[in-house]
């Protein structure tokens, strides 16, 4: 079962769309966080932490940072993991010329 191309193939997908998923859930928290936050720190509810879009920033709270960054880490690690299956097992590297005897 593991030997399969096949079976390969389609676990790189699933890593491709599952990073592409978060990466637009992403997307929607940044912005969700950016309009709900702050124009100014407020420390008694502790939205401190900067979020700047092109000039207009707001504040969020640390873990609203932490979503976010997790999320942006998760889609990087998983778009990875599919590349690299995709590259290694899928399609292994050719030899060279010189390494054919």
């Amino acid at each position: 079962m593991f030997a399969s191309k096949k079976f390969w193939t389609s676990l790189a997908r699933v890593f491709g769309f599952c990073a592409i998923t978060i990466w637009f859930g992403h997307f929607y928290f940044w912005y969700s966080y950016f309009d709900a936050g702050p124009r100014e720190p407020d420390y008694a509810s502790g939205h401190v932490i900067p979020l700047n879009n092109h000039g207009s920033v707001h504040y969020l709270t640390a873990s609203q940072d932490q979503n976010i960054t997790r999320m942006e880490f998760a889609a990087f690690l998983l778009f990875a993991v599919g590349f690299l299956i995709q590259e290694l097992i899928v399609r292994p590297p050719k030899p060279k010329p010189w390494e054919n005897r």
